[in-house]
């Protein structure tokens, strides 16, 4: 189980570690945003400083409603313990978490300043 807390803001924050070059793990405070359904959303400054790899651009709709071109690495997240390659895209405005990295989990979120944030995997299902 994962746990974060929910901002002054409302936000609910989960802090991350992000592998850069080497076995070097940098730790990131990122908010989950359940309409942002790509993995993980960082600033450019940070995905340079972390050496990622670039793999593409591509075209995403704002929450505002405007189409932009951005860039998308692939990087290194450590996520419930373990370590998982994922599709980072680059925007200014602090780190995202999207529900494609929350794929398999449950979220709780008691929504308070000061609330508990939890993320647990689900039971994988018996065929």
């Amino acid at each position: 189980m994962m746990t974060g807390t929910v901002n002054i803001n409302g936000e609910p924050l989960l802090r991350l570690f992000l592998r850069g070059t080497g076995s070097i793990l940098h730790e990131v405070e990122a908010v989950l945003d359940t309409g942002f359904n790509g993995f993980l959303c960082l600033e450019q400054s940070l995905i340079d400083s972390l050496l990622l790899t670039y793999e593409r651009q591509e075209r995403t709709m704002l929450a505002n409603g405007i189409i932009e071109e951005c860039a998308v690495y692939s990087g290194v997240v450590v996520w419930d313990n373990q370590e998982r390659t994922i599709l980072i895209q680059s925007a200014e405005g602090g780190a995202l978490i999207g529900t494609a990295l929350l794929d398999g989990y449950e979220l709780c979120i008691e929504v308070q300043v000061g609330g508990h944030v939890r993320i647990q995997q689900l039971p994988t299902p018996t065929p």
